[in-house]
């Protein structure tokens, strides 16, 4: 009886199994088993014996058409794991070693990119510049200011260079949500701020051109962290009414994380924009460049346009010139000359690891010289040596790029959590592992991997043959050639690391400085918040002026405190107040006016906030509305005006000499305070004004500083129950001591001093495992000669001795190359993050010290094994 016809996928089989019949034998074996078990067991197997029949086929086919590098690869890949087994230590030594200097590079990377290179969420970021208006004549010193909302609509109409021109401010709103106030930062925009900055919201939509009217503006667009805390990330929140300043407003839409531009905004009203030719009121102006147009060209062009306009209409608020800048660097300030350099820094510590781990390869590749020559007299050709040796190097390489990745996701939120996020934290600057980055780490390991991969195994393969068979067994002493090698790596990895650490010395001197600094007042014991009036609630100077008088009585009658009072500008402010001012008798300069920092204050300020009243008074209750206006200047202000001369009864006034603002007698002078930076304002200028006297500046915000006797914090339970019996609406915010909103401000130069120190530690820690590498197996060649030393009488002393000079001359040549090129280096640190405290030839000494003492620390254990080593067995080769 004739057997049962196998099915298709079968004969199939079995067609293709004939044909690889003089090239596979497993395949022709497999099917015809598969006939055999077909034939027994009938049709019912036929799925379940095709399939393994299938895969028997693919597996025979790979095997018979892998293509030999891939082959050669996975050999290579087995000597590779073999060689880290065989040699564990040494190889977590390379891992770590790769592992801390490719972590650095990628969160250095990770925050670069972050604050940089990536879009920040929005949409050409880098085409939006910032607008402000040149009020110099031709011919005269620059004079740049704000944007007057005036000329926003002459400036939309004549511009030929810009997409579109939007305008916004900042405020202050009390947000009351189940009756519970809340102080939050409101953005006031007009309506196409977003389109022109960039930003889609990540639910609802902006703002329409009606709700940007004087008559609507009862919209509202939440940010994501308010939306999330407050409202739970309810996406229904569209079309909900909320409470703002007493007045509801409708929730049209929520911005997309990390965006709280401008301001540090938590949520954006509209603007409510008319134009107006009498409108003074200073905004921030965004604008987008025409596709193809450059920056150079758009400020010829704006100067041009603003020049046309004021004599169209030369008004007092029309400006002669323009300027605009990028957005970006201006948003970011410092930061990127402070990103370059630790990137820099990051680099070092992976030239450093590089040098120490091709040591370490090089010094295992000598140990590896018999089993070389071995198989290269069997066979092996030098390529495939090079290739093996390679793909060791590789493969650790790749190791330390994970352990790399896995020390930036636990350290780089940490680190930029230092970072001074005031502008650069308006947008999603938070540093990530993303696909960039994950390809800069990729990168590195594979370009580290071949470096240190490369020296040893050329001089593994080149070593020739007979020579290292015929030397194996003797004494095995390194070639000059070689020493020159492994001496001159610890040499560069001591230089680099010298020169990290008189970085690290710089900054720490700097920073050390600074805190040290009493910056014109005590900032110790003193206890600040901020407290912001609605205008419904608080329309005019005089209830906030009330306000204020009756809380500062209240605090100054707590048990715990000596002072209170009230300043519009907060002390250690990271922007800048202003104000244009004349004196009496003195000539103005060319651009109608002096400047000066301002600040308007309560009395009993200068006690509060630690500032020494150096001549006159402070204010007091006689300056009231109805009194004669009347100023206290600094230290500063009074020598550059009046010096060798009583500043007090002498007279200022605000804006031109013959403006409309009245004369001021000066009634007070007070210690110089250091300000934040400005090159048009003079260090240590400024001037004090009485609340109740002011009648221009931001008086809907003030900081209350209370001077305290214990502990600041310990007084805000008391300090918040007195804002509530007073008004339990009125919300208090960023409850801080005077000396957090200090670390605030010195944010930059602690972010810089604890990443160049942290930098400068992994890099020492690195150099002195290549010290100690380089010495240990020195000493485990040097043993015969060690042994016959001690044989002849040489004391454990003096072997220990021997050893130590070999360190401190490889420590002298590293600190001789380091001192070069930190003298090259360290002074082109920049002078403005600490322009004071800090000595280079200081940081040099530091540095030689501390490299010094890390090479000498690093030779202790190789030079106390040597003096132990017994005589007879250090001759025959054993420690």
């Amino acid at each position: 009886m004739n057997a049962p016809r196998p099915p298709v996928p079968v004969r199939l089989y079995a067609r293709a199994a004939r044909l690889l019949g003089d090239l596979s034998d497993e395949a022709a074996a497999a099917f015809a088993d598969l006939y055999d078990e077909h034939r027994a067991r009938g049709r019912r197997a036929a799925a379940g014996v095709c399939l393994r029949a299938g895969v028997d086929l693919v597996r025979a086919v790979a095997r018979i058409h892998r293509p030999r590098p891939l082959r050669a690869l996975g050999q290579d890949l087995r000597w590779a794991l073999r060689r880290v087994r065989r040699r564990p230590a040494v190889s977590v030594v390379i891992v770590a070693s790769m592992g801390l200097a490719i972590g650095a590079n990628t969160a250095a990377f990770s925050v670069v990119n972050a604050f940089l290179l990536r879009s920040w969420s929005t949409d050409g970021v880098d085409r939006v510049v910032r607008l402000r208006e040149d009020h110099a004549r031709p011919g005269d010193p620059p004079d740049v200011r704000g944007f007057t909302l005036a000329n926003l609509g002459s400036w939309r109409r004549a511009n030929t260079v810009l997409d579109a021109i939007a305008a916004g401010t900042g405020t202050s709103a009390t947000l009351t949500l189940d009756g519970r106030p809340e102080r939050v930062a409101a953005g006031v925009v007009t309506a196409n701020f977003f389109d022109v900055i960039g930003i889609r919201p990540a639910i609802g939509r902006t703002f329409t051109a009606e709700e940007d009217s004087p008559a609507r503006r009862d919209a509202v667009i939440l940010g994501d962290a308010l939306w999330r805390t407050r409202f739970g990330a309810d996406p229904g929140v569209l079309g909900r009414s909320i409470d703002l300043n007493g007045r509801a407003r409708v929730v049209v839409g929520v911005m997309p994380r990390g965006f709280r531009h401008p301001y540090q905004s938590d949520l954006w009203v509209p603007l409510g924009y008319r134009e107006d030719a009498a409108d003074t009121t200073g905004v921030y102006a965004p604008a987008r460049l025409k596709p193809g147009v450059s920056l150079a060209q758009a400020n010829t062009e704006l100067d041009a346009m603003a020049r046309r306009l004021h004599d169209a209409n030369p008004a007092p608020t029309t400006p002669f010139g323009a300027q605009a800048t990028w957005l970006r660097p201006e948003m970011l300030g410092r930061l990127p000359g402070v990103l370059y350099a630790l990137g820099a820094a990051a680099l070092l510590v992976l030239l450093i690891a590089t040098a120490n781990v091709t040591n370490l390869l090089l010094a295992q590749g000598l140990d590896q010289q018999t089993e070389t020559a071995v198989r290269a007299a069997l066979g092996a050709t030098r390529g495939r040596l090079l290739r093996q040796h390679v793909t060791y190097s590789l493969l650790v390489s790749g190791l330390g790029a994970v352990a790399g990745l896995l020390l930036t996701f636990w350290s780089v939120r940490p680190l930029v959590g230092l970072s001074p996020l005031y502008g650069a934290g308006e947008f999603d600057i938070e540093p990530r592992l993303d696909w960039p980055t994950l390809g800069v780490t990729a990168g590195l390991a594979l370009v580290v991997g071949l470096v240190v991969g490369v020296v040893p195994s050329l001089r593994a393969s080149r070593a020739g043959t007979s020579d290292v068979l015929r030397a194996s067994g003797r004494s095995g002493t390194l070639s000059a050639g070689s020493r020159r090698w492994l001496r001159g790596l610890v040499v560069a990895e001591l230089a680099l690391a010298f020169v990290l650490l008189a970085g690290a010395a710089v900054m720490g001197q700097g920073l050390l400085a600074m805190a040290r600094d009493t910056w014109g007042l005590d900032r110790h014991h003193a206890l600040t918040f901020d407290v912001a009036f609605s205008n419904a609630r608080y329309p005019d100077r005089d209830r906030r002026a009330a306000f204020l008088a009756d809380l500062v009585a209240r605090l100054d009658r707590l048990p715990g405190a000596s002072a209170a009072a009230a300043t519009t500008t907060a002390p250690f402010f990271a922007g800048t107040e202003a104000a244009v001012f004349n004196v009496d008798g003195v000539e103005p300069p060319a651009r109608g006016g002096f400047l000066s920092h301002s600040r308007t204050v309560t009395p009993g300020y200068f006690a509060a906030a630690g500032i020494p009243i150096v001549a006159g008074r402070d204010f007091d209750d006689r300056d009231r509305t109805d009194a004669a206006p009347v100023v206290v200047v600094s230290q500063s202000f009074a020598d550059r005006y009046w010096p060798g001369r009583s500043p007090i009864g002498r007279r200022v006034r605000r804006g031109a000499a013959d403006g409309p603002w009245p004369w001021m007698e000066v009634i007070g002078v007070v210690g110089s305070i250091r300000e934040n930076g400005d090159l048009d304002i003079p260090a240590g200028d400024a001037w004090y004004l009485p609340y109740r006297q002011a009648t221009s500046g931001p008086l809907d915000q003030v900081t209350v500083v209370v001077r305290t006797t214990g502990s600041p914090l310990d007084l805000l339970p008391a300090a918040r129950a007195a804002v509530s019996a007073l008004d339990a609406q009125l919300p208090i915010s960023d409850t801080v001591t005077l000396d957090d909103r200090f670390a605030r401000y010195t944010a930059t130069e602690r972010l810089t001093t604890t990443l160049t120190g942290a930098l400068g530690a992994v890099g020492l820690f690195l150099a002195a495992i290549g010290v100690y590498g380089v010495l240990a197996f020195s000493l485990s060649r040097r043993l015969p000669e060690l042994g016959i030393r001690a044989a002849l009488g040489a004391a454990p002393s003096a072997v220990r001795a021997l050893i130590l000079r070999e360190a401190l001359g490889l420590a002298i040549a590293g600190l001789g190359a380091g001192a070069l090129l930190a003298v090259g280096v360290v002074p082109r640190l920049d002078a403005d993050l600490f322009p004071t405290g800090t000595s280079t030839a200081l940081a040099l000494v530091r540095a030689m010290a501390g490299t010094a003492m890390t090479a000498l620390v690093s030779s202790l254990i190789p030079a106390a094994r040597a003096a132990r080593v017994p005589p007879i067995g250090a001759m025959r080769g054993g420690a």
